[in-house]
């Protein structure tokens, strides 16, 4: 348990650093129909979702109405960080659901997307967890989601990540087990949404 508590947290300690604003502005309209795998070809702005856009980070990605939007950039990347207004962040891994989109910093630069996988599948099997691995696309990229949880179901965790120009980009919704179900819809939705610019 301690290991699964650690892998989580270390995670987390990558994406848990927003503190300073958002951009925000975007229109309602619909969304485009999935695909087999699940991923959305966006066809219009989704409804009842705000564009986040990030000049710096070099991407834009809808997130629902009611939400708020943060950036953040430390020793450890960058990052932009959703979660529900009026949910206040929590140093706690899964304790406040929080959907990320990051930037990571790495001591090493992975050199594709399948050598950033293999790094992050050999961090949960040392730790014992179970993970699922599904093909999919992000911002028009070839990506990998890998959906994971602690043992006791009480944290689940969604991310999709993709590469690009020697950069790993990815999202993650972190979640008390009680409350993934609910927002995968809404993860899928942004990963779907989510453009390089």
């Amino acid at each position: 348990m301690k290991k699964i508590l650690l892998v989580l947290v270390v995670m987390m300690a990558v994406v848990c650093f927003a503190c300073l604003g958002c951009s925000g502005g975007g229109t309602d309209g619909e969304d485009g129909a999935k695909t087999e795998d699940g991923a959305a070809n966006m066809t219009a702005p989704p409804e009842n979702m705000t564009e986040y856009e990030s000049a710096e980070m070099g991407f834009s990605v809808y997130y629902p109405d009611g939400w708020q939007g943060e950036d953040s950039s430390d020793r450890v990347g960058k990052s932009a960080t959703f979660r529900q207004e009026g949910r206040e962040p929590s140093n706690i891994p899964g304790e406040v659901p929080v959907i990320h989109v990051v930037l990571p910093a790495f001591d090493y630069a992975p050199t594709s997307l399948d050598e950033y996988m293999e790094s992050q599948v050999n961090t949960f099997e040392d730790a014992g967890l179970d993970y699922e691995l599904t093909d999919t696309t992000m911002g028009g990229q070839k990506a990998v989601k890998l959906v994971t949880a602690s043992a006791d179901g009480s944290v689940k965790i969604m991310q999709v990540s993709t590469y690009k120009d020697g950069q790993v980009y990815y999202m993650i919704l972190n979640s008390p087990g009680s409350e993934y179900d609910s927002l995968v819809d809404t993860f899928e939705t942004m990963v779907a949404s989510f453009k390089f610019i």
